[in-house]
């Protein structure tokens, strides 16, 4: 009877962990929400209008805009082009938190902007209203909307709001018509004059920015993943191409080892006086956001991240050394790692590829 007993405890058991495995597993993986963001995706012609604190439009400008999927169609990448500005945005759907959510970085303001929110449909128009803050007029952070307006299959806008003093003011609004494949062409050779002329013509920002260009250029990379006890569970080799975005205000890192890749956007935000980063994967649906300082070579950054073990949030550590201008090396950690209760540390090589 005992051993009846037991045997039943253990199917029930096994039973339970492998539910919650299938439950996890399934939030690690895109679904109908994010295929929602689809209507995005493409080459747009771009007309930017920029408001005052007045309400009436400073200037006007126009651009292109490249939408693409990234990691496995978790995430769309959306960059926007203009001659005195450039605009970029991870956009995603966290499937742990249920919510839109979306990293946003411009070559005007010095921080990683963080927005989450749900969207709206009513026959095919689809809005997706984020919320979160960014720097307003006066330096400072202030509470912002961030509104995208599907139309239709060819059309959509982009709206950011401040709410101040209970009022929404409208800071930015660019409309966007889809390219046909005839023109194409032509915008992806103005995108690529807009980023060298950009480029060429700006210098590094600060200091606290060019402690970052020893991260710029072709990297082998090598991925070592511990167990609790320190023993390595694997080992992934690959590339990693890292470079200069925003007119020098930020490094995006593009790495691929194997069936695994990821995003990662790394700049200096002045306004809170500390480096910042957002990091994507192919692995689950959220964006991870971390901010710290640097000493010596050593550059140190905290956040949270989600702990796919338990399905929640936990605290992050990530630690870039830089050993010299062709090596560095990057660990990352849970908070649960430090008292041996879980998910296993991660250990990242990188050396320079040779030209």
């Amino acid at each position: 009877m005992l051993r009846k007993i037991v045997c039943i405890t253990f199917i029930f058991c096994t039973a339970m962990v492998y539910a919650q495995n299938e439950k996890l597993l399934k939030m690690m993986m895109p679904n109908e929400n994010h295929a929602k963001l689809g209507s995005l995706v493409g080459f747009w012609d771009a007309t930017c209008s920029v408001y005052g604190g007045n309400g009436k439009v400073v200037y006007e400008e126009t651009g292109f805009c490249e939408n693409k999927w990234m990691l496995g169609e978790r995430f769309v990448l959306l960059e926007h082009m203009f001659t005195s500005f450039h605009t970029a945005a991870v956009v995603g759907y966290d499937n742990f938190l249920q919510s839109y959510t979306a990293a946003h970085i411009d070559s005007e303001s010095p921080g990683i902007h963080h927005f989450i929110g749900d969207v709206s449909e009513e026959g095919r128009k689809k809005t997706f209203v984020l919320r979160g803050e960014s720097v307003g007029f006066d330096g400072e952070l202030v509470s912002t909307i961030y509104v995208i307006e599907i139309a239709n299959r060819n059309n959509y806008k982009l709206k950011v709001h401040y709410e101040i003093d209970d009022q929404h003011l409208k800071v930015i609004e660019i409309n966007f018509s889809r390219l046909d494949d005839s023109t194409v062409r032509k915008a992806q050779k103005q995108i690529n004059k807009f980023v060298a002329n950009s480029f060429a013509r700006t210098a590094m920002a600060n200091s606290k920015l060019q402690a970052l260009n020893p991260l710029v250029g072709e990297w082998k990379i090598e991925s070592l993943i511990f167990d609790n006890a320190g023993n390595v569970l694997r080992v992934d080799q690959g590339q990693s191409h890292n470079r200069w975005i925003m007119m020098r205000k930020f490094v995006m890192m593009v790495s691929v080892m194997g069936g695994y890749a990821s995003v990662s956007i790394v700049g200096f935000d002045k306004t809170k006086k500390a480096y910042v980063a957002a990091h994507a994967d192919n692995v689950g649906t959220s964006i991870y956001h971390c901010e710290g300082g640097k000493k010596g070579k050593e550059l140190k950054m905290f956040g949270t991240a989600m702990d796919y073990a338990t399905g929640e949030k936990t605290e992050l550590t990530q630690t870039i050394t830089f050993q010299n201008i062709n090596a560095y090396e990057c660990e990352m950690y849970r908070e649960r790692d430090k008292v041996g209760l879980g998910v296993s540390t991660t250990q990242l090589k990188a050396e320079r590829l040779k030209k």
